[in-house]
């Protein structure tokens, strides 16, 4: 921010400006505050009042009040570089990363060698840390994309008011957009990803019909937020095993409370397919014991989760003993349980000794269509997952082994009779 001996304004708002700055430098910003607000009152097109009172708004920690202030200094000085490096920095604190990126480029073309520069490298190596590592290449699974996209198109009418819950990027909205609906609410709980979803949602020519809302879906308020219940929900909040980004919760709490009670649900329902597989290979990990010689059962003491990436060593050499079966089916149109238990027998098609099961998931799209993750498929954004047995289990072509699967919030066991 420019001093007081460089403005270019009258002698008694330098004295303003002065009085004000002493009475930060003295550590008191709520007293500079109410004497710039006075002068703001008597003199509202003064742009460094606003620049000082965003100073020392900030400096009380009230950041949105900042912002303000800031913004207000910038309309009434639009090519001061130090507005714009200032305004950067509020949001950078704000955690509107993307906006204070851009606010930082605008300072150096205004002015190249501009003090921005030095903060430009922090700010990109911030947003790439909220982009996390499984956002590209779950934006460039094709088939989850155009199942996604198929179904919207089916379903989006065009009176539909669409809320779009963890929207990252902002894919699943503008496809919502596309789709014809009268608008679409995004809610996103990462500011950074939030303010990308802003800027790649103008680009695209569709910030007049799509909102995005830097907010968990479960704070979201109808009558603030958005301004009715939706109807129609679409989300892409699951993990490979359908549970772990708490979808359940997410989904229970929109159809109490920020939906329609007819509204349409994308994915219509979510379920856990699994098959035994025979990987002794796996054996070596679980129960863990010992590894080139050395004895690391403590590990198998702490009661490390049974769970396993099937492309880990070993795995791809594993043989299904069983056809796929359903293991669980989760509609999201009704009541989304918290906890339940279901029980499901595998026929067993092949011989052998079974050290673990193979899961995967499946979203039912609508009009039949499903989003399968099986292996072997074309979806690549959900991995199945191994479920390693605490005992081997001896399997005969013509029998069969019964799971229990139980669900309680976050947590998926299953048992094999």
């Amino acid at each position: 921010m420019a001093q007081p001996d460089t403005l270019r304004a009258s002698a008694a708002h330098q004295a303003i400006l002065q009085r004000a700055q002493r009475l930060a430098e003295k550590g008191d910003p709520a007293g500079a505050r109410d004497q710039l607000i006075r002068a703001i009152r008597a003199a509202p097109d003064i742009a460094d009042y606003h620049g000082f009172l965003s100073q020392a708004e900030f400096a009380l920690g009230h950041l949105d009040a900042a912002e303000a202030a800031a913004r207000q200094a910038l309309a009434l000085r639009p090519t001061d570089p130090e507005l714009h490096g200032w305004l950067a920095r509020v949001l950078r604190r704000n955690g509107h990363k993307i906006a204070a990126m851009a606010c930082y480029r605008a300072a150096l073309r205004l002015q190249p060698g501009h003090w921005s520069a030095a903060e430009l490298p922090d700010i990109r190596a911030e947003i790439a840390a909220s982009v996390q590592h499984w956002h590209l290449p779950m934006l460039a699974d094709t088939p989850r994309n155009d199942a996604f996209d198929t179904a919207l198109r089916a379903l989006v009418r065009p009176t539909d008011i669409v809320l779009d819950i963890g929207t990252g990027t902002g894919l699943l909205a503008m496809m919502a957009a596309r789709a014809g609906a009268a608008h679409v609410y995004a809610c996103e709980m990462d500011p950074a990803l939030a303010d990308l979803a802003v800027e790649i949602i103008r680009r695209n020519g569709l910030a007049e019909r799509i909102s995005v809302i830097a907010k968990a879906s479960t704070d979201l308020v109808v009558g603030a937020d958005i301004p009715a219940p939706a109807s129609l929900l679409v989300t892409e909040t699951f993990d490979s095993l359908l549970i772990g980004e708490g979808a359940l919760a997410t989904i229970a709490d929109a159809r109490a409370r920020l939906l329609t009670p007819d509204a349409k649900v994308i994915p219509a329902a979510g379920r856990i397919m699994g098959q035994l597989v025979s990987a002794p290979m796996l054996r070596q990990v679980h129960p863990l014991r010992t590894i080139a010689g050395f004895d690391l059962s403590a590990l198998t003491e702490l009661g490390l989760p049974k769970r396993f990436h099937p492309l880990m060593p070993g795995l791809e050499h594993w043989t299904p003993l069983s056809a796929p079966t359903e293991l669980l089916r989760i509609g999201f149109e009704g009541d989304v349980p918290a906890s339940r238990h279901w029980a499901a027998d595998l026929a067993v098609t092949q011989g052998g000794t079974a050290e673990a099961l193979l899961l995967w998931l499946e979203l039912e799209m609508g009009d039949g269509a499903l989003l399968s993750a099986a292996p072997g498929g074309s979806v690549r954004h959900w991995n199945p997952v191994v479920y390693l047995l605490d005992d081997d289990l001896d399997v005969t072509p013509g029998s069969a082994a019964r799971v229990s699967t139980r669900l309680n919030g976050l947590t998926l066991e299953f048992t094999l009779a």
